[in-house]
């Protein structure tokens, strides 16, 4: 399933990711630069923990 990235929001050192998954809006954390980031984020869904990794900014590749 695809990770559809809606937005992301910068706080210190990390980035606020919130992004679509099976059609339902979940908050990721993502650890890394706000811009230009590419890590791999942790979501909190139902009780589970899903690794996924993230590659966002404005790099355009």
């Amino acid at each position: 399933m695809t990770w559809q990235v809606s937005g992301s929001l910068c706080r210190g050192d990390a980035a606020w990711a919130w992004c679509t998954y099976g059609g339902q809006v979940v908050f990721v954390l993502v650890a890394g630069e706000c811009v230009g980031w590419q890590a791999t984020v942790v979501v909190q869904q139902s009780g589970y923990l899903l690794g996924v990794d993230v590659y966002g900014g404005d790099e355009g590749d």
